[in-house]
């Protein structure tokens, strides 16, 4: 009896088995991957639009030390691109914003573009700090292209965003694609429309060796024999001189700036006014006409003998200044 008892539980626990084996599931899975939203960048100004961004230039390699709306722009210091990244995923940039970065630079009047790996650049949260180097020197006009991204998530790809230069106020053109040319002169996309997040220092952005020669020009033809801001030859009236932005390598960096001239210095207790000569890259001392017996009306009435007594003074303005300047001679 019971041996039988356990015969019929362990055949019990057999169908047991069985039925439990038996038994089965439906199983389905999505086609595609989950995916979330595309990562969009702001500027750092309040009620800021997508696809926007903030430009400034500092004194530090942190990007905090930011520079006066008067303080010239100098190779050694550093553009700060800002961003507030938006992702509702949570998704976050880690760095890669900064690798999609390319620069697009115009020196003189040629565009040039500057690759990442070219760049000295670094990221700190929020934003991407680049330090102006000698390839900046003399530039006038700067504008970038870098892709809204994220480390993770699906698409962690967000738009193109290009600035065609950075004291545009303009909203950058965003695009799925990576634009396949640099801007040109008549572009408008800028950082943003909101003045606050454009730079207040103005280009173009100089270098320390940087200095102006001054030139007599003849025949149309700027004679570099004679430096008469280095050598004491005097300016005679009726010549025409010219000014030419070097280098200590002897590069030629006039045509990133405009200039006005003036006079400079004291004759018979008279000291030399503000008066501003003429505007451009050269100038006719007096007058062109040689046959001129005097030259001194040409000047201000408080001198005793017009421009004689005084030195000739050029200085640089921006070249976005409203100056036309004068066709520039050839530098022989």
């Amino acid at each position: 009896m019971n041996n039988l008892t356990i015969k019929k539980i362990a055949f019990g626990i057999l169908l047991a088995g069985y039925a439990s084996s038996s038994a089965f599931a439906l199983v389905a899975n999505t086609q595609s991957a989950i995916s979330g939203n595309a990562p969009v960048l702001y500027s750092k100004s309040s009620g800021a639009e997508a696809h926007t961004l903030t430009v400034k230039f500092a004194s530090d390699d942190k990007g905090q030390n930011l520079l006066g709306k008067t303080d010239p722009i100098k190779v050694g210091q550093y553009m700060v691109i800002s961003f507030d990244l938006k992702d509702d995923d949570g998704d976050e940039d880690t760095g890669q914003i900064l690798e999609s970065l390319t620069l697009h630079v115009k020196v003189g009047d040629a565009w040039k573009d500057i690759e990442r790996k070219d760049l000295e650049a670094s990221r700190e949260k929020g934003k991407i700090v680049i330090k102006l180097d000698g390839k900046f020197a003399g530039a006038t006009k700067i504008g970038f292209t870098l892709q809204e991204r994220t480390e993770f998530g699906l698409p962690s790809n967000g738009e193109w965003l290009r600035v065609a230069n950075i004291w545009n106020s303009a909203n950058p053109t965003p695009s799925p694609e990576k634009p396949k040319t640099p801007p040109k002169d008549g572009d408008k996309p800028g950082p943003s429309t909101d003045p606050v997040d454009l730079p207040e220092p103005t280009g173009p952005i100089l270098s320390d060796d940087f200095r102006i020669a001054i030139y007599k020009v003849e025949n149309s033809v700027a004679v570099n024999k004679v430096d008469y801001s280095t050598q004491a030859v005097a300016p005679q009236y009726g010549e025409t001189f010219t000014a030419v932005v070097l280098d200590n390598a002897g590069q030629d960096f006039t045509s990133s700036f405009s200039f006005v001239w003036k006079l400079k210095g004291e004759y018979e207790g008279v000291g030399a006014k503000d008066d501003v000569l003429a505007e451009g890259t050269t100038i006719v001392l007096g007058s062109s006409d040689l046959g001129q017996k005097s030259h001194n009306s040409m000047y201000n009435t408080a001198y005793k003998a017009g421009a004689q007594g005084y030195q000739l003074e050029v200085s640089t303005t921006t070249a976005e200044s409203t100056a036309e300047p004068t066709a520039e001679p050839t530098v022989d």
